[in-house]
């Protein structure tokens, strides 16, 4: 016992550092048990949970001996604390910039100004800084501990419309409308018009999303207005459990469905319980320049969008009994960090050509099949007011589509046979 007692009364600083890093793993893993059980396999079985874990326990022996650059790597990297402190300073750095890089670059500066005087701060008062950290992540566990767990909820669709034929659903994530691009992009917008006409869509001009970002969007379209604390993955869910997918054969491309989780399950607002600077940026950065696939923001959005056309094209052949509702969630208009397109005209170019594709390949292999256009919601650029960040797309044909169903319960409510 004495020869312990000395062991940690000379390591104690070591012994310090440990326990917080204990206490930020504790945290993570309890808010994966409570909120995101039922993907374990996915988040244990992931390869950015294997550099982290890897990346943990190298840092831990290396830095034996560093334990203040030790406390300084994992606060800055593994825990949450800087994710956390860029959303509560962006609402005052972004009014010191005009243009969205701007916002960034005055975010970041703050950020590593923090960084530095906090640095600096650990070295002169490290017992002071350790013990504060040590009882947020403590309180932190406590919240969650008493904090109720997430259970599955069921949004029983309303109004239904009977049809027998095969149904596309092709959704342009951040497509706005006409009305955005001609005033905020300042562009004349007539692709539309002509498209709509051509392929005898009816063309809906003032269309509000109920949410502005998408992992909170796409569960509203599929299943209705969704309370705030709906998550991505109760959709997902839902797919399998409701009516939805038992009285038709339903086909999902989206980077929030379980065929691609693997490569979504670390974007932030999706599994939260990873949420930190190594999780959503260096990792997966590092993941993509090893396959060429990567995580999160760093997905390869050319392979996403061959796949999803792959998936388009050989779900059109389906004739069987029941009735197929095909979901293809493409990524364009939204700017991505690898995109090719960085302008946010050329993207829209760019949505067009896939709409055009897409219509082809529909009009050659199911040509009374119904069709919705729409997206989840606006563009979000700084440029446009807040209200029209919610006007987006919706065109459809061979479909009774009514848009206040639509808003209150979702697209499913289209397809469900009573």
């Amino acid at each position: 016992m004495d020869h312990i007692r000395v062991l940690i009364q000379k390591n104690i600083d070591y012994f310090k550092v440990l326990f917080f890093i204990t206490l930020v793993v504790a945290k993570k893993v309890l808010s994966i048990y409570k909120y995101d059980a039922d993907k374990l396999d996915l988040i244990v079985f992931n390869n950015v949970t294997y550099l982290y874990v890897v990346s943990l326990v190298l840092i831990l022996l290396f830095l034996r001996n560093r334990f203040k650059l030790l406390f300084i790597i994992f606060l800055t990297f593994y825990s949450g604390f800087y994710i956390d402190l860029k959303y509560e300073l962006q609402p005052h750095t972004f009014l010191l910039g005009s243009t969205l890089l701007q916002k960034q670059i005055v975010t970041i500066f703050f950020l590593l100004l923090v960084g530095i005087s906090l640095s600096y701060l650990l070295y002169r008062y490290f017992k002071y800084l350790i013990t504060f950290f040590i009882i947020r992540y403590l309180v932190g566990i406590i919240v969650l501990l008493f904090s109720p767990g997430e259970t599955y909820r069921y949004i029983p669709p309303g109004k239904a419309y009977k049809s027998e034929k095969n149904s596309y659903i092709l959704l342009f994530d951040e497509y706005p409308s006409q009305y955005v691009i001609k005033t905020f992009l300042h562009h004349q917008e007539i692709f539309l018009d002509d498209f709509s006409n051509r392929e005898k869509f009816i063309q809906l001009k003032t269309v509000r999303s109920n949410y502005d970002n998408t992992e909170m969007s796409i569960p509203s379209i599929l299943y209705g207005k969704l309370n705030e604390n709906f998550k991505v993955k109760d959709a997902i869910n839902s797919l399998s459990k409701n009516r939805f997918s038992q009285k038709n054969k339903f086909v999902g491309y989206s980077i929030f469905d379980s065929i691609n989780s693997r490569d979504a399950i670390n974007n932030s607002n999706f599994i939260r319980s990873l949420n930190s600077l190594a999780t959503r940026y260096f990792f997966p950065l590092l993941i993509r320049l090893v396959d060429g696939r990567g995580h999160g923001i760093f997905y390869n959005i050319d392979q996403y969008h061959q796949e999803a056309f792959k998936l388009l094209e050989d779900s059109s052949h389906y004739r069987g009994n029941k009735k197929q509702v095909v979901f293809i969630h493409f990524f364009t208009p939204h700017d991505q960090v690898f995109s090719k397109r960085k302008n946010m005209l050329d993207r829209i170019q760019e949505a067009n050509e896939f709409m055009v594709r897409s219509l082809n390949i529909i009009n050659k292999n199911d040509p009374e099949a119904s069709v919705v256009i729409m997206s989840d919601h606006g563009y979000r650029g700084v440029e446009v007011p807040s209200f029209y960040k919610y006007n987006g797309l919706l065109m459809y044909r061979n479909i009774d589509l009514d848009t206040l169903t639509i808003k209150k319960n979702g697209i499913v409510s289209l397809f469900d046979k009573r």
